[in-house]
């Protein structure tokens, strides 16, 4: 299903005001990996990165604080950067991991 993303998706208003985000990882090419943060409310992206690294993720989320539900696969190393970047967000699967 192809959504469009409006305009100011993905902006400092947009990323801070998110109580549920989720985070995937995704294949850019051979060995070489990136992240994707999704507003869990509204489905629109909040910030893309290249690698997957727990530091990265919880830097980002303690520049955004109010993340009270963060949707997650079982990587230890999302699970490490929530824990550290967001502590009292409740940590879920989506229904895609599951």
């Amino acid at each position: 299903m192809h959504r469009p993303v409006p305009a100011d998706a993905g902006t400092s208003s947009a990323a801070g005001d998110a109580p549920g985000a989720g985070g995937d990882d995704f294949a850019l090419y051979g060995d070489t990996y990136g992240t994707l943060l999704v507003d869990a409310t509204t489905r629109l992206p909040l910030t893309l990165w290249e690698g997957r690294d727990a530091d990265q993720l919880g830097r980002w989320l303690r520049e955004h604080p109010g993340v009270e539900v963060a949707c997650r696969d079982g990587s230890l190393t999302y699970r490490q950067g929530i824990t550290s970047g967001a502590p009292d967000a409740v940590q879920v699967s989506d229904r895609f991991h599951l």
